[in-house]
This record gives C-alpha cells, structure tokens and sequence, in this order.
C-alpha cells in the first residue's frame, strides 16, 4: 500500500488499493436516500399549508354572469326538451 501525504502533514492509506465491497456501497446509498427521505418529511411537515381562498358572496361586488354575458344554466333537475320528430321521407313511388 502506496502512503500519501494529506495537505494537513499526516499520511493516509491510498483508498485505491482497498477496494469498496458492492453491498456496503449499496447499503450506505440507501441509508443516505433513506436520510434525505426524513429529511423532507420533517420539513415537510412543518410547513405550514396555505391559507384557504376567500369565497365570493352575493353581497360583494364582483364578476357576476351578467357583467361576463354567460346566461345561467337550468339547474341540476331540470332536462332538455325533446328535440321535434324529424319530416317524414318522401316515397319513391
């Protein structure tokens, strides 16, 4: 095993020559994703969620159907008339 020297005056080992084992990299990604996960969740958590919008009342001035020229619709209950039958064909007789 090569020695380096660090900027800080101590030698350290070369991490090249002591290969990593595939399983712990792995299990330090996920405990690191898993880490990251917290994280947000707490953040998250703390957050406070945004306030809910106002609703318009009759009693306010606004946009109102007129002003926009939409007519009203008919309501939930109510049906379209039936359409007229159509002529009757013509015979080719």
């Amino acid at each position: 095993m090569a020695l380096l020297k660090s900027p800080f005056g101590k030698a350290s080992v070369e991490s090249a020559a002591v290969p990593v084992p595939t399983g712990e990299r792995v299990r330090v990604g996920l405990t690191g994703l898993a880490a990251i996960f917290l994280l947000i969740l707490v953040v998250a958590a703390g957050i406070k969620p945004a306030p809910a919008p106002k609703t318009m009342s009759n009693d306010t001035p606004g946009e109102s159907l007129a002003v926009l020229g939409v007519a009203p619709g008919a309501g939930s209950g109510a049906t379209a008339p039936n359409p007229p039958p159509p002529p009757p064909r013509p015979s080719r007789t």
